[in-house]
């Protein structure tokens, strides 16, 4: 709760919000696939909370990198958000990385 205490701007602030609530899938590429959107696209994303290649949600990313640490062997992966109303299980996090 206090990341959102440092969120000025009220939309930005709902946003972030609505962001973590709907957006707690994961979808997990091999490699690092993805470019940066460029200063300008992401300041339009910024509103948004939809789900984008390259771009997840802090909950998800410490997800994977705890399914990751867990895996047998090393992986180099993206994890990009997606749409969901739960963070992966342990089990679903070995099926995607499994996967790669």
């Amino acid at each position: 709760m206090a990341y959102y205490n440092t969120i000025g701007d009220l939309s930005v602030y709902m946003a972030a919000q609505a962001y973590d609530k709907f957006t707690l899938g994961a979808k997990v590429t091999a490699g690092d696939l993805f470019d940066l959107a460029n200063p300008i696209v992401r300041a339009g994303r910024q509103s948004s909370f939809d789900a984008f290649d390259g771009e997840t949600s802090r909950v998800v990313a410490a997800g994977a990198v705890v399914a990751a640490l867990r895996h047998p062997s090393a992986v180099a992966l993206t994890v990009s958000a997606a749409k969901g109303g739960a963070a992966p299980t342990e089990e679903e996090w070995d099926v995607m990385l499994r996967g790669l």
